[in-house]
């Protein structure tokens, strides 16, 4: 079952509700890493840098940053 347009754009998560799941999973993510490393008899860290390397390619990381920037921004190469 197909549904309108307008009941579809009641169900799109709005940006500030996107940033809080994605926050929300990485720290899921990092727990179990951590529960995990101290199961295993090793410091949390190791699991939380686990977990960082884990769900570091599906995150857009400082790359979409750079890439929104402006060419004649101030902090751009050319004009320093």
């Amino acid at each position: 079952m197909l549904l309108p347009a307008s009941a579809l754009a009641r169900y799109a998560m709005s940006s500030e509700l996107h940033l809080l799941v994605n926050v929300a999973i990485a720290v899921a993510v990092a727990l179990v890493g951590g529960l995990l490393a101290y199961a295993l008899r090793q410091p949390a860290i190791v699991g939380y840098l686990l977990a960082g390397i884990a769900i570091g390619p599906f995150t857009p990381g400082a790359s979409s940053a750079t890439a929104t920037r402006s060419p004649r921004s101030p902090r751009s190469a050319s004009s320093s």
